[in-house]
């Protein structure tokens, strides 16, 4: 009598453990995917900082803060040869006309030094 007792206990502590462990495995895969989602969220929030044209700049213009606006980019979206320091147009002239409001690139600058070069 006794052992049918224990058997009758048995059987739902049986039934109440499973149950505990596929919820716990069910909330371990739904925080799983949570990190993961904050993982790729997290790659695409890091960002740098970029100049543009405030306002049209000729060609051949020394450009100062007051011709340019920072904006902030995703590091995913940064043009590779964009400029993040100003120190990367020391001594620089636009090489062309830039509109406003686009991203400054080294490309668009020259040296001062190879532009007197040339006059010379």
């Amino acid at each position: 009598m006794q052992l049918t007792k224990l058997a009758f206990l048995a059987i739902p502590i049986c039934i109440l453990c499973g149950a505990l462990f596929h919820m716990q495995q069910e909330r371990q895969h739904q925080l799983d995917e949570e990190l993961a989602r904050i993982k790729a969220h997290s790659a695409f929030t890091d960002t740098v900082n970029i100049f543009c044209a405030r306002r049209d700049i000729t060609r051949g213009s020394v450009m100062n803060m007051s011709d340019l606006t920072i904006k902030q980019i995703r590091l995913s979206a940064l043009p590779i040869d964009a400029v993040t320091d100003f120190q990367q147009l020391t001594n620089t002239v636009s090489r062309y006309d830039i509109p406003g409001g686009q991203i400054i690139s080294t490309r668009n600058l020259i040296p001062i030094h190879k532009l007197q070069n040339t006059n010379d």
